[in-house]
């Protein structure tokens, strides 16, 4: 009877143990990976309409979006996206777009706004690939507009590589 809760309890275990590879569960919330617009969006709840560079790209591995200008109060979110990007170059799609109006995909890439205001810069976005409700494979993504520094960046960017790899063989999209 001993060996048979002990078989459970590492079963359970071994099963449990993908929930537990990230950081940032699925939701509408502040921290979450969002597969509609979040809580804070002037839309929230809406569907998203991803650009389809964006889909393109995702067949790859996850995308991080970087959107900013040379301005000073970009320079410290630039310096972590380098210092990280260093470390996951191999694993993710990295865009870096200027955003001063010569890029069409950065105008593109307000759709990831978190809060759907006027974007402002810089806004980093991860795009990886997640499970919804009802457990189908779904592109989930999450943003932000300030300097987020590279532990904030590790953490969404090691998150959004460990999602894509669990769900990548069941996404339609690939």
């Amino acid at each position: 009877m001993l060996k048979s809760y002990k078989f459970m309890i590492i079963f359970l275990i071994l099963v449990m143990v993908p929930a537990w590879g990230y950081d940032h569960g699925v939701g509408a919330g502040e921290d979450n990976w969002w597969i509609t617009y979040p809580d804070e969006h002037t839309n929230a709840g809406g569907s998203v309409e991803h650009p389809s560079w964006i889909l393109e790209a995702l067949k790859e591995h996850p995308v991080l979006l970087y959107v900013h200008l040379n301005c000073e109060y970009c320079i410290p979110q630039t310096e972590a996206i380098e210092e990280v990007m260093q470390d996951y170059a191999d694993n993710v799609t990295f865009f870096d777009m200027a955003g001063d109006g010569s890029d069409k995909r950065a105008t593109e890439a307000i759709v990831y706004d978190p809060n759907g205001g006027k974007a402002l810069v810089p806004l980093t976005v991860l795009v990886t690939l997640v499970k919804d409700a009802n457990g189908d494979v779904v592109v989930g993504w999450h943003s932000s507009e300030d300097v987020t520094g590279a532990d904030w960046l590790r953490s969404y960017i090691s998150d959004a590589i460990e999602l894509y790899t669990i769900n990548r063989a069941e996404w339609a999209g690939a």
